[in-house]
């Protein structure tokens, strides 16, 4: 299992046996560093990976590049870049949904915008027999599908939980407020009735 940032999302490598892990990548340890603060929620993607103008490093990349985000088609989130005018007919993934799909697939890219050359590369490649393949096939599978599950939606579920429990959190603070305010009120007018 490899490990993600816990910021931005991407793949680090796996901690070798002596070290100790860190939660950041590199690109987010450089950027907390120079902007000397964590980063906020990005308004595109929703990951808490924006250091500059509430906007995460690949969503503002990919703003200047290929314009404003349209829809996902498996999150439903506006964070999804057309990348070609061809692709505009075909269904378009933000950056978490394609991470999760390379997983779940074992895409080299699921772009359209892949080169040919990287197209021949893969039927090169050396392909194992039926008798080989046999075996992994079902595990793989299994494995593919409890990543695609935790993967694909666990990142937009997990700061989905965390908007809802600070918005419970709120609510109970303001229903805190509301009883000191009418407990007030009613010794006010109690005092009232004294005088």
């Amino acid at each position: 299992m490899t490990r993600k940032c816990y910021y931005c999302k991407a793949g680090m490598p796996e901690i070798t046996a002596g070290g100790e892990g860190d939660s950041q990548c590199e690109k987010c340890k450089k950027n907390e560093e120079k902007y000397k603060t964590k980063p906020t929620i990005c308004m595109y993607c929703q990951l808490q990976a924006a250091f500059v103008a509430n906007k995460c490093v690949w969503c503002c990349h990919a703003e200047r590049k290929y314009g404003l985000p349209v829809q996902c088609s498996q999150c439903l989130q506006k964070s999804a870049f057309v990348r070609e005018p061809s692709q505009k007919d075909k269904p378009l993934y933000c950056r978490l949904c394609t991470m999760s799909r390379k997983a779940m697939f074992g895409e080299a890219a699921t772009y359209s915008n892949t080169s040919k050359s990287k197209n021949s590369s893969h039927s090169k490649r050396r392909r194992p027999s039926s008798s080989e393949n046999k075996g992994g096939k079902i595990s793989k599978r299994n494995a593919m599908t409890e990543t695609t599950l935790d993967s694909a939606h666990s990142e937009h579920i997990f700061v989905i939980q965390q908007y809802k429990d600070e918005i419970l959190e709120l609510q109970k603070k303001c229903f805190e407020k509301d009883r000191i305010i009418l407990e007030r009120d009613k010794k006010v007018r109690h005092l009232q009735k004294g005088f």
